[in-house]
Formats: C-alpha cells, sequence, structure tokens
C-alpha cells in the first residue's frame, strides 16, 4: 500500500519536469514513457526470479522511491516554470 501512492507521486514529477523543459505535447508524452521502465524491470525481475517481491523488498524499493520524490521535489526550482514563460524574452529567428 506505500509503493503505488509513492510511484504516483514520482511520475507526476517527472511529467512536470519533463513538460517544463521540452517545447512540444508530443515530446512530454513520449518522455512519459520511460517512467515504465523500471517498473517492467522490476517485474521482469521478480518473474524471472533474480528478485523476490516480499514486503521488505516493497518496502525498500518505497523507500528508494520515496528519495528520489522528495530529491525531485527539492530541485524543482532549478527548471523553468510554466507560468513563467510568458514572462521570458523569446529570441527572433534571424533571416
Amino acid at each position: 500500500m506505500v509503493l503505488v501512492p509513492v510511484a504516483v507521486v514520482l511520475s507526476v514529477e517527472f511529467s512536470i519536469i519533463v513538460s517544463s523543459l521540452v517545447n512540444d505535447v508530443r515530446s512530454a508524452s513520449s518522455f512519459g514513457i520511460l517512467m515504465f521502465f523500471p517498473f517492467s524491470a522490476i517485474y521482469l525481475a521478480s518473474e524471472i526470479g533474480i528478485i523476490i517481491l516480499d514486503a521488505n523488498n516493497i518496502l525498500i524499493i518505497s523507500g528508494i522511491l520515496l528519495a528520489l520524490d522528495i530529491a525531485l521535489f527539492f530541485q524543482h526550482n532549478h527548471f523553468p516554470q510554466r507560468g513563467n514563460i510568458d514572462k521570458m524574452e523569446i529570441a527572433e529567428p534571424k533571416e
């Protein structure tokens, strides 16, 4: 019950950061698939038998994701804010 909410918060933070860095909606949505790969790797590793998904391992994975959530939360000021984009100067294309 801990892993899913922490993963959702990480996904939302990642989506906000990506959308503030790219100029196109399509490219922002294509970067969203990157959140799928770590979870699919954990699933495949558990199916193959490399790791066992018991309560302890899920708590460890949740702790790692929580640390990433906190790190991204404190790093969000370093990315351009969408509300300030209209105030930014845009360079005119050279002819």
